[in-house]
């Protein structure tokens, strides 16, 4: 007996994996993460304002420039793994297996013993295999550039978003601040000076000390 609930997330999560390569999967993770994350930090009223509009254009910069860069990256491993391992026609590929060939004509190819198995024991097709193969190896190998990608190029890229950024959302912070009526004067602007209130007290203590330098300065 199958349980309906997980049968349909099996299949929803068969159907992504086939019909959205992963530069479609980081695709969705970037436009899911600029649409909430930003506005977590934008919203986060425990902070000052200088550290709200430094960290929500920080992170936007942060999934923009991670989600372009992979996005780019894993398109074109999966592409070049396309030139590099085509698929065989069903003769050749026949040819090779009879023959005990390991690997079908180009560079990085799946195995042939591994590809016959899969299409007697599981039944798939031939163009199907080398798809999944290509989408796989290709993420493999772009999860690899990636790692050198991350440093090389998104920090840059955040770097330079955040610092064009920030001014827009202390002006935003602001806008707020004054629609609410409330003024709080941002990082580096400085606040008017207060007048200090003198006690009697402190009246009486300052008569006191001045009384000996006003009577020295006359004797002179």
């Amino acid at each position: 007996m199958s349980i309906k609930p997980i049968k349909h997330f099996q299949d929803t999560a068969d159907w992504i994996g086939r019909n959205l390569s992963s530069p479609h999967q980081r695709f969705l993770q970037g436009v899911t993460g600029l649409a909430i994350q930003p506005v977590i930090e934008y919203k986060n009223k425990s902070v000052d304002d200088d550290t709200r509009a430094v960290a929500t254009s920080r992170m936007i910069g942060k999934i923009f420039s991670g989600a372009l860069v992979g996005i780019i990256v894993r398109a074109t491993c999966i592409w070049a793994m396309g030139r590099v391992a085509k698929t065989p026609n069903v003769d050749e590929f026949a040819r090779l297996a009879k023959e005990g060939g390991k690997k079908a004509k180009g560079l990085l190819a799946p195995s042939v013993e591994t590809v016959k198995k899969l299409i007697d024991e599981q039944g798939k097709s031939l163009p199907n295999i080398y798809d999944d193969y290509r989408k796989g190896m290709g993420t493999f190998i772009g999860t690899l550039v990636g790692m050198y990608t991350n440093f090389a190029v998104d920090v840059p890229i955040t770097e330079y978003m955040t610092e064009k950024l920030i001014p827009v959302f202390k002006n935003k912070i602001a806008d707020d601040n004054k629609k609410a009526g409330k003024f709080v004067p941002m990082m580096g602007a400085q606040a008017a000076p207060r007048e200090a209130a003198i006690t009697p007290i402190d009246n009486y203590f300052i008569k006191q000390n001045a009384a000996p330098l006003q009577a020295g300065g006359a004797n002179g």
